[in-house]
């Protein structure tokens, strides 16, 4: 959707809008940058941002970056010039490598957040990071030109860019739903019992009347979730399941093929986005309530990985996220079952073989 600086609200699919209106923001930015992201790359776009940001240090604005260790390895390196001009630059659980099974589980606990807020006037939240290789992707970015909704989220930002300065000690931080702007904001945090996301996700899916739309990248549903699923199928809601043909994790896709037969047995209808690739993530319930944000639908995402979602019913945001659904879906084809119960015995032992590893997929 293009960009309109009037608007309080814009939804971005396409990312290279996206960028372009980030852009325009860190240019105008006169007080404060802050940037909570997964990955940040190493290419052309990536280096426009950080040299914007740079020029925005240097003329007095405070920026801080908080990015996470595993997708963005190079980070020191990466924002040098930045931190030479004053900018502050945090990097979150700093991966050490080890074959013991509690280093492994440690490792995958990762900052998968995406956050932005400027002169706590703007917001950014969705599923973008800041990549080359994402440009032709199918992403949501919500931005938020609300001042009350920009410094809530700033100081999300900032409890997560002092715990990775040990300015606070992470264990004793646990998030609490927040409301700004009429949005109900959830934060995970690494735990197998108290994912907010998904006890909120599992409540709003079996409490829908008629629809809901589960949009993700990848979608390893637990067993909790699919019966949630399942309860709305039960109750004649019609189920939207919307993935990418193949995403960027193959062995995600092997192990997901395990469920779309079994899900399309019970009555829901799966769509395959063709494009490059989907990595979009929405929850939309009766077309009357969305979440956009961080969290994908699968395991990892619920048990292991810290993550944000926006909930809301404004109706201005609704209608973008419906006319998003149905341009993701004019590029999708339905889920090919009678393909699905062909696949050949290898293929059905890879998706046993990597079963008890779901949870790190």
């Amino acid at each position: 959707m293009p960009h309109n600086s009037e608007n309080i609200y814009t939804l971005f699919d396409e990312v290279l809008e996206y960028y372009n209106a980030l852009l325009d923001d860190i240019k105008s930015a006169s007080k404060s940058i802050c940037i909570e992201l997964f990955r940040v790359g190493n290419g052309y776009i990536s280096k426009r941002i950080i040299t914007e940001l740079v020029r925005a240090a240097k003329r007095g604005v405070n920026v801080r970056i908080l990015v996470d260790d595993w997708g963005t390895p190079n980070a020191k390196t990466l924002f040098a010039e930045l931190i030479e001009a004053g900018g502050s630059v945090q990097v979150w659980e700093k991966i050490r490598f080890s074959l013991t099974q509690r280093s492994i589980v440690k490792s995958h606990k990762r900052n998968h957040r995406k956050i932005i807020t400027i002169d706590n006037q703007i917001t950014y939240v969705g599923s973008a990071n800041i990549t080359d290789y994402n440009l032709p992707w199918r992403e949501t970015i919500l931005r938020v030109a609300d001042a009350n909704f920009a410094e809530t989220m700033k100081r999300i930002f900032l409890k997560y860019h002092n715990i990775a300065k040990k300015s606070i000690e992470k264990k004793r931080y646990l998030p609490k739903p927040q409301i700004a702007c009429e949005f109900e904001i959830l934060q995970d945090v690494p735990s197998i019992r108290r994912s907010s996301v998904r006890k909120r996700y599992i409540e709003l899916i079996e409490n829908a009347t008629k629809s809901v739309t589960i949009e993700t990248p990848y979608f390893l549903p637990s067993q909790i979730v699919r019966r949630a699923i399942e309860t709305a199928l039960n109750k004649g809601v019609e189920v939207n399941i919307i993935l990418p043909l193949h995403s960027d994790v193959p062995t995600a896709d092997i192990l997901r093929r395990r469920y779309l037969g079994y899900f399309h047995e019970k009555g829901a209808k799966i769509w395959q986005y063709t494009q490059v690739n989907l990595h979009a993530k929405v929850v939309f319930i009766d077309e009357t309530l969305f979440s956009i944000g961080s969290s994908n639908f699968d395991y990892r995402s619920f048990r292991f990985q810290h993550e944000i979602i926006v909930l809301g019913k404004q109706p201005e945001v609704t209608e973008m996220v419906k006319n998003h659904i149905n341009a993701t879906l004019d590029d999708c084809i339905p889920f090919d079952y009678e393909q699905w119960k062909r696949r050949s015995k290898v293929d059905i032992f890879s998706e046993w073989l990597l079963l008890p590893f779901r949870h790190l997929f």
